[in-house]
């Protein structure tokens, strides 16, 4: 049986650009939030001068490592529901352990549909979505 409303399917929240963030969960920046409140959202690195990431995760390092690309992921509302896909990254983005594979060389993954509670993995940095406020 489980113990809380977002592992438990019956009692899951409905995301909605609203509510829907990113929880971090390890790193030096651990328990922050991002909103995911734009239609379409760069998730990677901003390294001055040139900031092309628009969740900006570059000071969420685990013992002093990255391991996050400039242009990691995407993450975007489509027909309302949530999405990532993996932007043939270095290290790679998995979703509850499933890593996206990609189907060409040097292209994006395949769209992951994400749900409340999802956790997502950016390298060695552990992210989950919430539905929050």
């Amino acid at each position: 049986m489980s113990s809380g409303f977002g592992s438990d399917p019956i009692f899951q929240a409905r995301l909605t650009p609203d509510n829907a963030k990113l929880l971090v969960r390890n790193s030096s920046s651990a328990n922050q939030k991002f909103p995911l409140n734009q239609i379409r959202a760069i998730i990677g690195r901003s390294d001055a001068p040139m900031s092309i990431a628009d969740i900006d995760l570059t000071e969420c390092k685990i013992d002093n490592k990255s391991a996050i690309s400039r242009r990691h992921a995407v993450i975007e509302w489509v027909e309302g529901k949530l999405q990532i896909i993996d932007l043939d990254s270095t290290n790679g983005t998995f979703v509850n352990g499933k890593k996206l594979l990609t189907t060409a060389p040097r292209q994006p993954s395949s769209p992951e549909i994400l749900k409340t509670g999802d956790i997502i993995k950016l390298g060695n940095l552990e992210l989950e979505v919430i539905a929050d406020g």
